[in-house]
């Protein structure tokens, strides 16, 4: 089934109200200001390792990332992607697909 774009925003609305009481990982605030166009995953590397890990368990293996503002940054992202592979299910499961990204800094840029 496709999900329309006024459908997904209107998900990610009704996402926001619900997050507002901050155990959440999605972090909408960008989205609600018009900023950009999909939540962002914040919190402790195992938070956001854990809902990563959930998407991995479900079959997905292909993430779209904002571009990093820092190499710092995306080492964050690194290492919240390797406690979701840390998840025993999504070892197991995954084992012979999933390979986990790494950080390689380039003169003029993050790669």
């Amino acid at each position: 089934m496709k999900v329309s774009d006024s459908l997904w925003h209107k998900q990610l609305s009704v996402l926001a109200e619900e997050s507002k009481n901050g155990r959440s990982p999605y972090w909408l605030r960008p989205f609600e200001t018009y900023k950009t166009f999909c939540p962002y995953l914040v919190g402790s590397y195992k938070a956001v390792g854990g809902e990563l890990s959930r998407y991995i368990s479900a079959g997905y293996s292909k993430f779209i990332l904002d571009i990093p503002p820092t190499k710092e940054e995306l080492q964050h992202t690194q290492i919240a992607f390797e406690q979701a592979t840390e998840t025993p299910s999504v070892t197991a499961k995954n084992d012979a697909v999933w390979r986990p990204f790494q950080v390689v800094a380039r003169p003029g840029g993050i790669t």
